[in-house]
């Protein structure tokens, strides 16, 4: 499946606003049954440009995570822990 540069951005803006794949897919105006099977590539453009919205809003919800962790939230502050550890504990199987 071949997609525009409007395409990829529709599914990057999608993914942004938490829309699944089979959903992105009918937005698109694709057969989700071929159009979720990109999803096998992780490589895949369209696969790259779904990532890019997640981690877009993954990425804000974390930083507004981080005021209210600094701001002297205690829930914030443990959430904000569990994901510094994770991401330690990633780096840490990443360097040999």
């Amino acid at each position: 499946m071949i997609l525009t540069p409007t395409e990829l951005q529709q599914i990057t803006d999608a993914a942004y606003r938490a829309f699944e794949p089979r959903e992105v897919a009918h937005l698109l105006g694709k057969p989700a049954s071929e159009f979720t099977k990109l999803f096998y590539d992780e490589s895949h453009p369209a696969v790259i440009a779904y990532l890019k919205g997640i981690y877009q809003v993954q990425s804000n919800l974390r930083a507004a995570l981080i005021d209210s962790a600094l701001s002297g939230s205690s829930p914030a502050q443990n959430e904000l822990k569990k994901h510094i550890d994770k991401a330690y504990t990633e780096l840490k199987l990443l360097i040999p």
